[in-house]
């Protein structure tokens, strides 16, 4: 869960850094759908660990904060099903369930 969570870290930092959030939203589409579907499974494999589960749910938000083609290939790699099986097994977690829903 650590790598998981290091690299999930590395990119909701990259995602959030003005100005360079609008190209690195823009760099994962560029890459194609398998990273939006590796990022759920990332979250999908780790369901036990609130840490990468917030990770996970905030980078779903900043990469899908004004990029449509993003929150589009989030869903389409299952997101919106993982994102409520997470905020539904870690209620207590308060900042998981802040950023699960944004």
């Amino acid at each position: 869960h650590d790598c998981a969570q290091e690299l999930l870290q590395k990119l909701a930092e990259w995602l959030r850094c003005e100005p360079d959030s609008a190209l690195a939203r823009q760099a994962l589409v560029g890459v194609g759908t398998r990273i939006h579907a590796a990022i759920v499974a990332a979250m999908r494999r780790c369901i036990d660990s609130a840490q990468v589960c917030e990770v996970a749910t905030r980078v779903l938000g900043l990469a899908s904060r004004h990029h449509p083609d993003n929150a589009s290939a989030f869903v389409g790699a299952g997101a919106a099903k993982e994102v409520v099986v997470v905020l539904e097994r870690h209620a207590s977690e308060r900042e998981l369930q802040r950023h699960g829903l944004y």
